[in-house]
């Protein structure tokens, strides 16, 4: 699973992947792309503004 979850995330910053199995078959639940549905708060406020200049600097990840 760690293997897959890897695979999957490889190309963005930022992606919660979600598995489950069932019958030793492996499923994708979701791909989550922002941390407590994107209304947590960070800690320290410094860590919010470097996320999101991450994200604007790579755009073309997400």
């Amino acid at each position: 699973m760690c293997r897959i979850a890897s695979i999957l995330s490889k190309k963005f910053i930022f992606v919660r992947v979600d598995l489950f199995v069932s019958n030793d078959d492996i499923y994708v639940g979701e791909l989550t792309f922002f941390p407590e549905n994107a209304t947590g708060k960070f800690s320290p406020n410094s860590a919010s503004k470097w996320l999101l200049t991450g994200l604007r600097e790579s755009s073309n990840l997400i």
